[in-house]
């Protein structure tokens, strides 16, 4: 028996895997962004393992990117240091 077409299969990330999606460099990292940076919390998998759904750490990227995108404050670094260098010069 095959399932809907809308209920496709979840695809679960275990933490190296995760951290390479995100471009996190530990595990401790990973744990980390969930308590600070709202990162997904994963789900147990067995009695000592878990894992991350794909669509969610996915969906918190383009969170995080959308953030990024919509802040105003937002300069790129050349024009940024061009007035650093501005204020220093004698």
């Amino acid at each position: 028996m095959q399932a809907p077409e809308t209920q496709r299969q979840r695809r679960l990330l275990r933490a190296p895997e995760a951290c390479e999606r995100v471009g996190f460099t530990s595990t401790s990292t990973l744990y980390s962004a969930m308590e600070r940076l709202g990162f997904p919390k994963p789900v147990k998998i067995g009695t000592r393992s878990v894992a991350w759904i794909e669509e969610e750490v996915v969906a918190w990227v383009e969170a995080r990117i959308a953030a990024r995108d919509s802040c105003n404050s937002w300069q790129p670094l050349g024009d940024a240091a061009a007035h650093v260098v501005e204020k220093v010069r004698p």
